[in-house]
């Protein structure tokens, strides 16, 4: 059974958001979605049915742990002040949703996206650490992206790490961190000579597009965001985590 996804929006103070705030929220945001039910209030928890599913807001009084959030925040070129606006947060908030009916880990994830959005902003959140992928974001652009959110258009950035590096030969190799939880093997290029930047869209466009379609990328095909383009696919031991077997694309 896959892990359930969740995701922790650190607080400078601890407490519940108003409940009221957070369905009003919602319901600005995503004024075409089903309305929030069934709404249930303790002094620790918030649970309500979004579109038929539970959706759990549960308060946990301490900051969330240091050593989770070290990694991530050094990584999120995207957010510099990520480390400084998390050192002070005395509390979090762990939400997710529980699924009632068969959904895909596509739909999950934009349930999830738009829970958490509401929450934040209620909340004036710190931060949020999307724990699938082990990214942290500003709450105000993990708002904006999750306002943009469509089945089509899905927001990667929030939800899978992209991560760059550059090899000792002045390559670069590159590999998701968060396709697994969404249904899909994790992807890398390893050794590639091509721009850093031209790498990264390529490989967002891959993954979008295999999460998009439900693709399950086998050894021996190959895939490309054209006609003409025939990029190889191979199955092999992930360069971050030897266990792992990941999708590999040569990209030279």
């Amino acid at each position: 059974m896959a892990r359930p996804l969740l995701a922790l929006v650190a607080l400078d103070r601890a407490g519940l958001p108003d409940t009221d705030e957070t369905l009003r929220v919602l319901d600005e945001i995503w004024p075409a979605a089903p309305r929030a039910t069934d709404v249930k209030v303790t002094d620790d928890v918030i649970t309500f049915r979004l579109d038929g599913h539970t959706a759990a807001i549960s308060l946990q009084p301490e900051p969330i742990p240091r050593g989770d959030l070290e990694g991530p925040c050094a990584a999120a070129w995207y957010w510099p002040e990520a480390a400084a606006a998390v050192q002070g947060h005395q509390a979090h908030l762990v939400v997710g949703v529980l699924p009632v009916r068969p959904l895909d880990r596509i739909e999950i994830a934009m349930l999830l996206t738009r829970v958490v959005a509401a929450v934040a902003r209620a909340a004036g959140a710190a931060a949020i650490y999307w724990t699938p992928g082990r990214l942290v974001h500003s709450p105000g652009a993990f708002l904006d992206y999750a306002r943009q959110m469509t089945r089509e258009h899905l927001p990667l950035y929030l939800w899978i790490d992209f991560g760059v590096g550059r090899d000792a030969d002045g390559s670069y190799s590159l590999a998701t961190s968060g396709m697994e939880a969404l249904g899909q093997m994790e992807i890398e290029i390893a050794a590639s000579r091509d721009h850093p930047r031209r790498l990264l869209d390529r490989l967002f466009n891959i993954a979008h597009y295999v999460l998009d379609k439900g693709l399950v990328l086998k050894p021996g095909e190959t895939i490309g965001m054209s006609d003409e383009e025939r990029i190889p696919i191979e199955h092999a031991p992930s360069f971050r985590d030897a266990t792992m077997t990941v999708v590999r694309l040569e990209m030279p």
